[in-house]
């Protein structure tokens, strides 16, 4: 079931690889998760996002990435909930399968773009060599060897994939980041949101883990 919890102001839905959670700027009509939780809950299409054509998503998750997406209903919520991420506190925590093994660790770093097309991006400590002067932290915790809890604030594009690549764990089947995978593999990418946490705008606090 793509939606797996709702209240008066916001969704939470299950996103599935391989589907963008937005559509391109140039693309209003593209299948994405958006598109669908819209059919089943046209509110969010009313609320007015950072760019028009992302209504009320809240965050993004890349298209390889699975896991949960929360959507405004009201734009009183997506107002309030947009200020708490500004402040890191709105918690995403992901599940990374990977090809390597780490200590549990918490990494802090700025990053830079690079590549073809600009497509991948590159962990840089040094801020004059980085594409934003805002610092982005990674909080990894040991699951078992070679599986990681990741917890995140506000996020950065490939930040937990970058992160984990940067400390020789790659995720399993990152195209991007793990030099294991072929560039032409279907191989799914086990990187999967698995739980968000903030508070409403009433104070209460809200967490939701699908995978309890």
């Amino acid at each position: 079931m793509m939606i797996l919890y709702e209240e008066e102001s916001f969704i939470i839905a299950d996103k599935i690889h391989g589907l963008p959670t937005v559509p391109l700027k140039r693309n209003p009509h593209q299948d994405t998760l958006l598109k669908r939780v819209g059919d089943l809950c046209p509110s969010v299409l009313d609320v007015k996002g950072k760019n028009d054509w992302e209504k009320g998503a809240l965050h993004r998750l890349d298209t390889d990435t699975s896991g949960l997406v929360v959507f405004a209903k009201t734009q009183e919520f997506y107002d309030f909930l947009l200020a708490e991420q500004r402040d890191g506190g709105f918690e995403k925590t992901y599940r990374a399968d990977t090809d390597g093994d780490t200590e549990e660790r918490e990494i802090s770093s700025f990053f830079r773009s690079f590549g073809e097309g600009r497509r991948r991006v590159k962990v840089e400590m040094d801020v004059r060599r980085a594409d934003s002067p805002v610092l982005y932290t990674t909080i990894i915790y040991r699951k078992e060897k070679g599986v990681y809890l990741c917890t995140i604030t506000r996020g950065f594009r490939h930040q937990i994939r970058s992160h984990l690549a940067y400390l020789s764990c790659p995720i399993k089947g990152d195209r991007l980041y793990n030099p294991q995978v072929l560039p032409t593999s279907t191989e799914p990418l086990l990187l999967d949101c698995q739980k968000v946490s903030f508070h409403r705008p009433d104070g209460s606090f809200f967490t939701f883990d699908k995978a309890q």
